[in-house]
């Protein structure tokens, strides 16, 4: 056989080939998606979203996280509790000096996830505003902040217990400080929660004044502006239940808008200029984080070619916050509180401390004539920064006496 037409018959059986394995790789691939057709579920990979994606939130009543969300809140931290050796409670401003204490942090796990190996730490600081010195409570055979590790399931809690051993000093008013951490944490901006009271008395139409110590831990004049109000923790249990958001698979015109309109950003006009995927995309994000709004894709929205989500929401948090929410508590009941040689401003009082000093801030409440012996006052002073950020706070219980 000449050379030629044995080179020929090899190429003609190699294309043979090649044609026959492309004809059974297009017959696997048409009985795949029949396969598909008839009922068989398809798993599209992807990746978990942030704020999906599931990790723990260990957490405590935070002071300066929950007034970033616009929530008004009290230094008088429901999740920190002084009380002696054996257990009775004991008001934080009535503490003996050089006297021992048991200060409980209540750690809670805001996840669905287990928060495992919660590291739990404690911390006292002088009694005022923005204080950097800070001591812990109890400490270990090393000489170093005692730490408590906690394990907490699902929406649950934990105590976390240190003793401590008040200064011997005449004056014991102090700020407690309970930190928690955890590597995994979804939100470590709610580790940190502040307890921070004083109880004052005084009689009807009578003035009372007091001073606060304000400390400016920067290396430059700072301004602040110092929010008073009545603000205290609803009483009673508040419970809501995660559901699907009727109507939110896919993002229609009206969910659009009303989204993007909450989460800050332009809405989409009634002229088709729609907001690109992306910033859709970044608006749900946000929207998540703050309502505990979940995304999920979908395959049908997928099918027509769009992307599609699947929302979850926790109805009526919206009107709780409102309810709760930080300019909503004014002094009331003909109580009067003002700021002698501070400049008032629409928001509070403002106040300039110079670098690294300390400003006594005195501060004047008049009790109404009309107020009856055994009536109190809680007043919540919060010193913020230009930027609404919370560096601090005290909560005053004010008693009228007979």
């Amino acid at each position: 056989m000449p050379a030629d037409l044995a080179q020929s018959l090899v190429a003609l059986v190699s294309n043979l080939f090649r044609l026959l394995w492309a004809w059974l790789a297009w017959l696997l691939r048409l009985l795949r998606r029949r396969r598909d057709d008839e009922g068989y579920e398809k798993i599209d990979c992807f990746e978990i979203p942030p704020d999906v994606n599931r990790r723990p939130d260990p957490c405590l009543y935070s002071q300066t996280f929950l007034a970033a969300q616009g929530i008004a809140v009290t230094w008088d931290n429901p999740d920190i509790r002084i009380t002696t050796p054996t257990g009775d409670p004991a008001p934080s401003p009535v503490l003996e000096a050089n006297t021992d204490y048991l200060v409980v942090g209540t750690i809670h796990n805001a996840s669905f996830d287990a928060a495992i190996g919660v590291s739990v730490r404690c911390f006292v600081r002088p009694w005022g505003f923005d204080f950097s010195q800070r001591t812990p409570v109890e400490v270990d055979a090393a000489g170093d902040p005692a730490e408590r590790v906690v394990h907490i399931g699902p929406w649950g809690q934990a105590l976390a217990t240190f003793t401590w051993r008040t200064p011997n000093v005449a004056e014991g008013h102090y700020c407690l400080t309970v930190e928690c951490a955890h590597p995994a944490d979804r939100e470590p901006n709610n580790n940190v929660g502040q307890e921070n009271t004083d109880v004052r008395r005084s009689a009807a139409a009578a003035a009372q004044r007091f001073t606060v110590p304000f400390f400016n831990r920067r290396e430059r004049v700072r301004e602040f502006i110092i929010r008073a109000d009545e603000y205290q923790i609803p009483e009673g249990r508040v419970e809501l239940e995660l559901e699907h958001i009727p109507g939110s698979r896919g993002i229609d015109d009206d969910r659009k808008r009303a989204l993007m309109t909450a989460s800050g950003l332009p809405p989409p006009d009634r002229t088709g200029n729609e907001p690109r995927e992306e910033e859709i995309r970044r608006a749900i994000e946000r929207d998540a984080i703050r309502g505990a709004r979940i995304r999920l894709s979908s395959e049908e929205r997928r099918q027509r070619r769009g992307r599609g989500y699947r929302v979850f929401g926790y109805r009526g948090r919206s009107a709780l916050m409102a309810d709760n929410r930080l300019d909503g508590f004014p002094l009331a009941n003909g109580w009067t509180l003002t700021f002698p040689g501070l400049t008032e401003h629409p928001a509070g009082w403002r106040v300039a401390i110079p670098p690294g000093t300390t400003r006594d801030i005195e501060v004047v409440v008049e009790v109404p004539a009309d107020a009856a012996a055994g009536d109190a006052k809680a007043i919540n002073l919060t010193a913020m920064d230009p930027l609404g950020g919370v560096v601090g706070g005290v909560t005053i219980y004010l008693e009228v006496e007979a």
